[in-house]
């Protein structure tokens, strides 16, 4: 089976490899393809496997509870598995699961491990990108503790343009926001499917991680202008914390569900914030992943999960009369 070129790899840290470290890498690269929700590293089970992807995106989610959460995205910039195998670890809590499908490398544990021994460059490489996966996972902490629903949203698409270099945020491309476990919100995701012999973990979502660099200009912007709470603090009164997932699609890949919440005092006031939040997002953000503002609504969740409201977006317009 033929092995990629150097000069024609899309994954980045393959292209940062030194020629001699690709070429010993290169005999043992595989071709794969990637399937959405496909689990490829179980939680403890061996790591056995390594991928490389070119285009797609792998979420990295806890997987201790019912409600999962993810903490890294990994996309054709990095190595899916590099944390466990370059720290010398058998096994991972976490569940590595397919968020975009996509194409790639794969390596074998023990092929990876003796071009490390042979070439200290490549395992310093390899370690500075562990640390930069660390970096995203700090960052994405924050954003489960103190980023808003519109701040998380933001920040997940940015991710998915930096991940996939943009490709893949067309009108037509169905990104799986369901899954967008802290950013944009998503506590609960829809069930990753097995893959590659692997026992399947159960249901778990995904996030995303670090400052985008390939994100179109304008979107960015406009995006990060999104980042604000759009309510004032209700002093001095009970609080009730709700949930306010994003409907941008039919079925379970059309939903961003928010682990965080907010909380607010009573239900018109969950209501005026989610529409101070559409509001918001219609006038500021325009993106190719999701073609019609106007056609999402928040679905509102309480504490127990169970429904409160559904609060469209074009409610937006006829509560203001317009």
């Amino acid at each position: 089976m033929p092995r990629p070129p150097h000069s024609t790899v899309r994954n980045r840290l393959l292209r940062a490899m030194a020629p001699e470290d690709f070429a010993r890498l290169q005999p043992h690269l595989d071709p794969l393809s990637l399937q959405l929700r496909e689990v490829v590293i179980a939680p403890d089970a061996p790591v056995e496997e390594l991928f490389f992807l070119e285009s797609g995106m792998v979420s990295v989610s806890t997987a201790h509870d019912e409600r999962r959460t993810e903490v890294g995205l990994i996309g054709n910039e990095g190595l899916v598995g590099a944390v466990p195998v370059a720290l010398d670890c058998l096994t991972t809590p976490q569940v590595y699961f397919v968020q975009l499908a996509g194409e790639g490398w794969s390596i074998g544990r023990g092929a990876l491990c003796a071009a490390f021994d042979e070439s200290p460059a490549l395992r310093r490489l390899i370690l500075r990108y562990v640390h930069t996966l660390i970096v995203q996972i700090t960052q994405t902490a924050h954003a489960h503790a103190s980023l808003s629903l519109e701040s998380r949203l933001a920040r997940w698409l940015l991710m998915c343009h930096d991940r996939d270099g943009g490709r893949r945020a067309r009108p037509h491309a169905r990104l799986p926001v369901d899954d967008a476990g802290g950013a944009a919100g998503g506590g609960d995701a829809g069930d990753p499917e097995p893959g590659r012999g692997r026992p399947d973990p159960g249901q778990a979502p995904a996030d995303r991680g670090v400052r985008p660099r390939q994100a179109d200009g304008a979107d960015e912007r406009q995006l990060r202008n999104a980042r604000r709470r759009v309510c004032p603090p209700h002093r001095g009164r009970l609080m009730r914390r709700y949930f306010f997932h994003l409907r941008h699609g039919p079925g379970p890949d059309g939903l961003a569900r928010d682990p965080e919440g907010d909380a607010l005092p009573d239900p018109d006031a969950a209501r005026a914030h989610a529409l101070a939040v559409a509001r918001d997002l219609i006038a500021r953000t325009q993106l190719h992943a999701i073609r019609d503002w106007f056609a999402c609504a928040f679905e509102v969740t309480d504490e127990n999960g169970a429904p409160v409201m559904t609060v469209p977006f074009s409610d937006t317009v006829t509560e203001d009369g317009a």
